[in-house]
C-alpha cells in the first residue's frame, strides 16, 4: 500500500548548520501508476517482457503457430514481412484468450489518476483485468517477442498497438491520434481492442482491431500513446521485482551533503 514519508535535507557549512528541510511524501505503492498527467511514459516500467507468465504465453503462441503450418519461432522483426509479425501478434492474442480471463472495470477517470496494475503472473493467477491490465499484458508479449508495443488511451479506456516493422514513434509520447492513423493505414501499424480477449468466448483478432482503429477515428476521445521501445531508450526499464530478482533487496541511503 501506499505510505506517507519524510524527505529531510540538511544544509551545513563545515560543522555550522545553515539549514533543515523536511518534507512529507508520499510512496506510492509498487503497482501503483499515477496516471497521464505526470511522465506518462513511466508506464513502460509496468510493461513486464520477463515475468514468468509471459513465457508460458509465449510457448503457447509457439505451438498455435507450429500448429496453422507455420514456423513456430517468435522471431520478431527479422523475417522483415509485416505479415509475418501480424501472424505473430494474432498467435500472440489466441494464446492470451486460452487464459479465460474475466473483465473487471477500472477507476474512474483511471488514465488521468492512475491506478493499481496487475502485472502479468497476477492476472494469470486472478484471472482478472482492467483493459490497462489487458494492455499492459500484450505489451509484455510483444516485448518478449521482440516486437515494439503502444499503449494508446483515449477518455477511460487503454488498447494496444504494435508496429509491423522495426519502427516507433518520434517521441515516448505523442498526443496526435492522426499519426497513428496514418501509419495503421499505411499497413505499418496494427492496433487492438484487448478487452475483447476476456468476453465469453473471446473475440476473434480481426475483431479486435476493429475496434481500436474504430477508437482512432475518434480525435475528441483520444488521450495520447506511449512508445514502449522510446520509453526504454530514455533508460525507462521493467519495474524490478524481489522475486524476479533472486530475493535481493537493495536499501538505498542518501548522505548529508556538505558545501566545499
Amino acid at each position: 500500500e501506499s505510505l506517507q514519508g519524510e524527505m529531510t535535507f540538511t544544509l551545513r557549512s563545515g560543522a555550522e548548520l545553515l539549514a533543515v528541510k523536511t518534507n512529507k511524501v508520499e510512496l506510492l505503492a509498487k503497482d501503483e501508476w499515477v496516471g497521464t498527467r505526470i511522465l506518462p511514459e513511466i508506464l513502460a516500467a509496468f510493461v513486464q517482457p520477463n515475468d514468468v507468465a509471459v513465457q508460458a504465453i509465449l510457448r503457447d503462441a509457439s505451438k498455435m503457430l507450429e500448429a496453422s503450418g507455420q514456423l513456430a519461432s517468435i522471431e520478431g522483426y527479422q523475417s522483415k514481412n509485416p505479415r509475418r509479425v501480424a501472424n505473430i501478434v494474432s498467435a500472440l492474442w489466441s494464446a492470451v484468450c486460452k487464459l479465460d480471463l474475466s473483465y473487471t472495470t477500472p477507476p474512474a477517470s483511471f488514465e488521468e489518476e492512475g491506478q493499481r496494475v496487475r502485472l502479468p503472473s497476477k492476472i494469470a493467477e486472478t484471472r482478472l483485468a482492467t483493459c490497462l491490465d489487458t494492455s499492459l499484458l500484450f505489451a509484455s508479449c510483444l516485448e518478449q517477442s521482440g516486437l515494439n508495443a503502444l499503449v494508446i488511451f483515449t477518455k477511460g479506456h487503454a488498447f494496444t498497438g504494435c508496429w509491423l516493422s522495426d519502427d516507433d514513434l518520434s517521441s515516448a509520447v505523442i498526443y496526435d491520434a492522426q499519426a497513428l492513423r496514418k501509419r495503421c493505414q499505411l499497413n505499418e501499424l496494427i492496433v487492438f481492442e484487448t478487452t475483447l480477449c476476456t468476453h465469453k468466448p473471446p473475440a476473434k483478432f480481426s475483431l479486435a482491431k476493429q475496434e481500436a482503429e474504430d477508437k482512432l477515428n475518434n480525435d475528441a476521445e483520444f488521450v495520447l500513446a506511449i512508445d514502449i521501445k522510446r520509453a526504454r531508450s530514455a533508460r525507462i526499464k521493467p519495474l524490478s521485482d524481489i522475486e524476479l530478482a533472486g530475493g535481493h533487496q537493495a536499501n538505498v541511503v542518501v548522505d548529508e551533503v556538505e558545501l566545499p
